[in-house]
């Protein structure tokens, strides 16, 4: 990349193992990206250790665009393989094996997790690695600390081996930590170069100027005079072995900033790798069921689908709702067809089909005595004139509403309540029988019978005297009504 600006380093630094110290925010892991970069470019081979989870950035351009370095990234939240903390040899063994450079995201596993994947990887790889490799561990004093717990001997032992002997295996490590107090002494010694960037706190300068006394005493009090007054990006490079000792600025790495804090009001985007082709890397580690590159998209797809299908669901149980409502509406229209039809004297009313308009038609009275729609033309003759005549001529129905209506109205239909059957009958009875024979024998709706005899539809009047009048026989149900038997119609009660 044209973008990548020399390095303020000879090219000896390179060469050996290093350490990068620097407070948290002086530029420590943005040093160690350069470094990375510049590797990449003249085609070394390297391997990030990534406690943290911001150097698969790696991949990208400062856009987001892919980068020339489609390296694969193991674990992480953007690994192209998961990572779990028993895969440090598996790792290792691709790492030894093959000619390549990778980034092994330890950010999703535990402390524990971590130090248990470092400890198998540090080991195979030292058992293995027969050329040259440029290893960066990020955040080392996490995994190489100065006080070491019971569990922690193994892990220390093999790190150790990786710094001290490592270089005979081909192996250059590089140190990244902003507690260098923190870190294990047995390895910071063994840096041959020390990046030291802005520090501060008393114990961390400290571990600093033992490394550097034990190179020169009188330049490490000038580097130690000047260390809290560093920039971003300013440090002190020394490499003895090259007799280099400068306070250089170095560049800002040319790939995308996956590490930078967000701003108080600002959200940083999230980035997306790109995928790459990794069915060859994953069959060395033994994984069998491997995601294609493409299987993100389709997931997201399957994701989409499922979303439309919840949402055509939705929308099929609203349509079914309107239409269990339409079907009601469609049962009420058919049941005023029927009445009206009964009022004028025609035994059925044809409804208009569901997309005609009624402007376009005409309801005409056939010889059948049956009303049809019939498609209106400027001269198809007049409307149904006679039908409308019937309606106009049928006299209203007013239901009664007081006991002397009720006596009208049963008088009217040639009944009369003075009957021996009906004695003995409660009065609440005796009027809902007399109203229910008032229909001359045919059905009459609770509602009508409620009305006539003068009690409420939902009393106990209603609902008992209903069920002791049928038990008696002098009424039985028809539908949703009651029609008067022939036992309550002898003699007194009787048709006209």
């Amino acid at each position: 990349m044209s973008s990548i600006k020399a390095l303020p380093l000879p090219d000896k630094a390179l060469e050996d193992c290093g350490a990068i110290l620097g407070r948290r925010g002086a530029g420590k892991s943005a040093t160690g990206r350069v470094l990375l970069e510049h590797e990449l470019l003249a085609e070394h081979r390297c391997c990030v250790i990534d406690p943290k989870g911001d150097w698969f950035g790696i991949r990208l351009n400062a856009d987001g665009s892919p980068s020339p370095w489609q390296i694969p990234v193991f674990g992480g939240q953007r690994g192209d393989v998961a990572l779990t903390d028993d895969m440090g040899a598996a790792i290792a063994r691709l790492v030894a094996g093959h000619h390549m450079s990778c980034v092994v995201d330890l950010s999703e596993l535990s402390v524990a997790g971590m130090r248990r994947f470092m400890s198998a990887f540090a080991e195979t790889l030292f058992q293995l690695n027969r050329r040259a490799l440029t290893l960066f561990v990020d955040e080392a004093d996490q995994l190489a600390p100065q006080r070491v717990g019971a569990d922690q001997g193994k892990l220390l032992h093999h790190m150790e081996s990786l710094i001290r002997q490592g270089r005979q295996r081909g192996i250059s490590m590089w140190m990244l930590t902003q507690r260098p107090q923190v870190l294990n002494k047995n390895l910071l010694s063994q840096a041959e170069t020390l990046i030291a960037m802005k520090m501060t706190t008393p114990h961390d300068r400290k571990a600093i100027r033992d490394w550097m006394e034990a190179h020169d005493p009188e330049k490490a009090a000038e580097v130690m005079d000047t260390l809290a007054d560093l920039k971003v990006g300013e440090a002190w490079a020394w490499v003895p072995a090259a007799d280099f000792l400068e306070r250089v600025q170095f560049p800002l790495f040319a790939t995308y900033d996956s590490g930078r804090a967000p701003k108080h009001g600002e959200k940083v985007a999230d980035a997306e790798l790109p995928p790459i082709e990794i069915g060859e890397l994953a069959a060395a580690l033994g994984i069998e069921d491997v995601e294609d590159p493409r299987d993100e998209e389709l997931e997201r797809l399957r994701a989409e689908n499922g979303r439309l299908r919840s949402s055509l669901a939705a929308e099929r149980a609203r349509a079914a709702r309107y239409e269990a409502q339409g079907n009601v509406w469609l049962e009420v229209m058919a049941e005023l067809r029927g009445r009206i039809g009964a009022a004028i004297g025609s035994p059925e009313i044809v409804p208009l089909p569901p997309e005609a308009r009624y402007q376009d038609y005409d309801m005409r009275l056939e010889g059948d005595g049956i009303i049809r729609p019939v498609p209106r033309e400027p001269d198809s003759g007049p409307l149904v004139v006679d039908a409308r005549r019937r309606v106009a001529a049928a006299p209203p129905v007013a239901a009664p509403k007081t006991k002397t209506d009720l006596r009208a109205a049963i008088a009217a239909a040639g009944v009369t309540p003075s009957n021996g059957h009906l004695e003995g009958l409660p009065p609440a009875q005796r009027r809902i029988v007399v109203a229910i024979a008032s229909a001359k024998g045919e059905p009459m709706p609770k509602a009508q019978i409620a009305d006539l005899a003068g009690v409420s539809p939902t009393s106990s009047h209603m609902g008992v005297g209903l069920k002791r009048l049928a038990e008696r026989g002098l009424i039985m149900a028809v539908g949703e009504g009651f029609a008067a038997t022939a036992a309550s119609l002898p003699q007194g009660i009787a048709h006209a």
